[in-house]
């Protein structure tokens, strides 16, 4: 049987990666990079963890009106497995933009806090 990830745990895998990944950076890059300003890392990962955050809520956005807006139809549907291919019917004409606007808002959300962790530095 395989196993599901939930969201959230989805979610807490990504951020410890991202924060172990920048203190691994950290510890190994100290002498050659950064030259004693420890804090500009730290400064670095909270806005990237912030610029996760948001850009996840950007992205649901789109999903939420398409289903919104059939919640009638959905709400009529008694099984399941119903609701699984109602869904897929209501959102594939959709995927194609739905694809570009994730990474449409993946990049904005990310430069965005890339700028903004390193301006004044």
């Amino acid at each position: 049987m395989p196993s599901v990830i939930s969201l959230a745990s989805a979610l807490a895998i990504a951020v410890v990666y991202w924060v172990a990944a920048s203190i691994a950076a950290y510890v190994a890059f100290n002498r050659a990079l950064w030259r004693g300003s420890r804090g500009w890392v730290f400064i670095g990962v909270g806005y990237m963890i912030l610029a996760i955050i948001i850009q996840y809520v950007l992205q649901q956005i789109p999903g939420l009106v398409i289903l919104i807006r059939e919640l009638p139809l959905i709400l009529s549907v008694k099984s399941i497995t119903e609701i699984n291919s109602l869904l897929l019917s209501l959102l594939r004409p959709y995927i194609p933009w739905l694809i570009l606007y994730y990474g449409l808002m993946a990049g904005i959300c990310q430069e965005i806090a890339r700028y903004f962790a390193v301006k004044d530095r």
